[in-house]
């Protein structure tokens, strides 16, 4: 399989849209999806669009390839990017997240699994 973009859908409440590599033609809607999280996306221009005119924009996502669902532990932490609230990047506890590991989202919750040692 090749490279998705998965991102919140912003006109529902809890659907995530997959898009065609890196944030192509949309391919479906699902509720939850996980990937192997390979890189982020971020266009300055739509975080700003939506940051300074609040408007909703198709500017950001986590770019990876498809694998089998897997669902988050209480203690996986969550992978945040609001531009609503200012933020410029992708962050997990507050570092700069760039990709890597596994990404579940449900609904508009992205989740970084953490692997068992």
């Amino acid at each position: 399989m090749d490279k998705v973009t998965i991102r919140p859908n912003l006109n529902t409440r809890d659907q995530i849209t997959i898009h065609q590599g890196r944030l192509g033609k949309k391919l479906d809607s699902v509720h939850a999806v996980s990937i192997n999280c390979l890189e982020t996306v971020l266009r300055s221009s739509g975080r700003n669009e939506a940051f300074l005119n609040h408007n909703k924009t198709v500017h950001a996502g986590l770019i990876g390839k498809l694998t089998d669902l897997v669902m988050p532990k209480d203690t996986d932490p969550i992978v945040r990017y609001n531009p609503h609230l200012g933020d410029d990047s992708f962050t997990v506890n507050g570092e700069l997240y760039t990709g890597g590991g596994t990404v579940t989202m449900i609904g508009h919750k992205a989740y970084l699994i953490e692997r068992e040692h």
